[in-house]
């Protein structure tokens, strides 16, 4: 059966976003890097990266980002 891997989601307000993740699907966080936090349960890896339209050249929407996430 297919399985999603890995998504990211864009947020607005970082640490809320990453506290709900960890409180409501108990995901443990697995690193941190300039633009984001990232989570797994051992199955499902998220990125949470900040909202940061006026760095980056393209349209950057919130929400589930179309150029990182895989789905395998």
């Amino acid at each position: 059966m297919a399985k999603i891997k890995h998504i990211a989601i864009r947020a607005t307000d970082l640490e809320k976003t990453v506290a709900f993740y960890k409180e409501v699907f108990d995901l443990k966080q697995v690193g941190r890097g300039l633009n984001g936090i990232y989570l797994s349960d051992g199955h499902i890896n998220l990125a949470i990266l900040k909202y940061q339209p006026e760095k980056n050249q393209e349209p950057t929407k919130i929400g589930v980002d179309h150029r990182y996430h895989h789905f395998a």
